[in-house]
């Protein structure tokens, strides 16, 4: 049988349903709306009445993403070494690994509200590298994180010494975090801020924000600023601003940056920071 005849007897192709399109474009405006419930709701309905039609994968991607209860992350720094920070982000002292894993028991809510539980422990050695695990270090935690408006959260957690440095105290935290395009440039901002400690209370601040350019394979490039302090025993602070490469593949990302202190004096000094992350 030629093609041509084959065409003849091929099951006809059924014209997209604008139904699916319209229930799709209302989801998108709930999310936008930030009812996020509302949204999983209509993008259900999309796929029902349309499962094949050319969106539907995104509209997929984004009902699991709407309804998944566990997430996570892990991330290993490595860089001079340097002190302790008290932030989650490792943005402020040396070579360090960590992860999270939280459950949000309603995703759909409009705040919703997750139980987090964390680890981080910074590395040994002096210079850049990696020469083992500090395990005196290790620092667990236990909370309790809502979100406030998407990209916002505050979290009240209780830090677990898992290691004869670490401590065991009572934390609360807001952080938050955009993505911006600006014509081909994406702009990336994230900042946290913290006290520590009912009786004995340290604080902290950082933030930082990254400026860069796609490149073809998964790659960016641009720059970056990097600003920190914290009042534990002493006030130390640091700003860093240099040049930064990415790559990303799926939920991984590696990332490259040569970090050069121009205020401040939190150790380590100038000098590269590279970073593996990944999320699920």
């Amino acid at each position: 049988m030629s093609p041509s005849q084959a065409a003849l007897f091929a099951p006809p192709r059924l014209a997209p349903s604008p139904a699916a399109f319209d229930l799709a474009a209302a989801a998108y405006a709930d999310l936008a709306r930030r009812d996020r419930r509302s949204a999983a709701s209509k993008f259900e309905a999309a796929l029902a009445v349309d499962p094949a039609a050319s969106n539907a994968p995104a509209w997929r991607t984004e009902l699991r993403r709407l309804r998944q209860q566990w997430s996570g992350d892990a991330y290993i720094l490595v860089r001079g070494a340097g002190p302790t920070g008290l932030g989650v982000a490792p943005l402020f002292g040396g070579g360090q690994s960590g992860g999270s894993l939280a459950f949000t028991p309603d995703p759909l809510a409009r705040r919703p509200i997750a139980v987090v539980a964390r680890a981080t422990v910074a590395h040994e050695g002096k210079d850049f590298g990696i020469a083992g695990i500090d395990r005196g270090s290790l620092q667990t935690a236990l909370g309790v994180r809502w979100q406030v408006v998407p990209g916002a959260s505050l979290t009240a957690e209780r830090l677990i010494a898992g290691g004869s440095a670490a401590r065991d105290a009572w934390v609360l935290r807001t952080a938050g975090g955009t993505a911006h395009k600006l014509g081909p440039v994406q702009l990336d901002v994230y900042a946290e801020a913290g006290v520590v400690g009912a009786r004995r209370r340290d604080t902290f601040a950082s933030a930082q924000a990254r400026a860069e350019l796609p490149l073809p394979a998964g790659l960016d490039a641009g720059g970056g600023a990097w600003v920190s302090i914290q009042n534990a025993a002493t006030t130390v602070h640091r700003v860093d601003i240099g040049p930064t490469i990415g790559w990303r593949a799926g939920p991984i990302t590696a990332r490259a940056d040569w970090r050069f202190r121009v205020a401040g004096d939190a150790a380590p000094g100038s000098g590269p920071a590279l970073t593996l992350s990944a999320a699920f």
